[in-house]
């Protein structure tokens, strides 16, 4: 299931041009480390999301922050509810 933070990512990407294999090798980490962020298996810590957006052209943070803050709620919310 894709996140809404991997949602933001995917159209990111796809507005830049890139593969998931390209912005992962300017980010320096692994094809798979993106996507698990596009499906939602793990989520960027701050600096990463800084990088991310750097990457990308992206200066206004609000919208890939937000995305983040409601998957990390939705997941300790499946948690909770386990």
């Amino acid at each position: 299931m894709q996140s809404n933070f991997g949602k933001w990512l995917k159209a990111q990407i796809l507005r830049e041009g890139l593969s998931q294999s390209a912005l992962a090798e300017r980010l320096e980490v692994s094809p798979a480390c993106i996507t698990q962020y596009m499906n939602g298996i793990t989520c960027p810590g701050v600096a990463m999301l800084v990088r991310i957006c750097h990457q990308l052209g992206v200066e206004d943070m609000t919208e890939p922050a937000e995305c983040i803050y409601f998957d990390e709620a939705r997941r300790m919310m499946r948690k909770l509810s386990a």
